[in-house]
């Protein structure tokens, strides 16, 4: 996979660029205080330090630690994303079957572009 580290928007930390055609770019940025993720046309995600006060550099370890972790289960397939006309969202494998408002016509996808069953 090849990451582009940096961008045109400084604030852009990496871009992974999709592994199948159902997907478009996973960005990662900077937003100061926390790191926000954008899974492609899904969904996005904050990834912030709540624990109590330390250094930045250690909350700044504890934030990509978290990051690295939630990354490694969407490249190993484990989390599943979806997309209706007004939102989007993402979680474990079979989440989407548990929301009670979904529609059930929105099928899951994992990052390897492979349906959620």
């Amino acid at each position: 996979m090849e990451i582009e580290f940096g961008g045109v928007d400084t604030n852009v930390i990496a871009t992974i660029p999709p592994v199948h055609t159902s997907w478009k770019p996973i960005f990662i940025r900077d937003d100061g205080h926390e790191v926000t993720v954008f899974y492609g046309d899904f969904t996005h995600d904050h990834y912030k330090y709540y624990g109590v006060d330390v250094p930045i550099e250690s909350k700044a370890k504890a934030i990509a630690e978290g990051l690295v972790a939630e990354l490694a289960m969407v490249f190993d397939d484990q989390i599943e994303f979806w997309r209706t006309s007004f939102s989007g969202g993402m979680g474990p494998i079979g989440s989407l079957k548990a929301i009670s408002h979904a529609p059930g016509d929105i099928k899951a996808t994992l990052w390897s572009g492979k349906d959620s069953h």
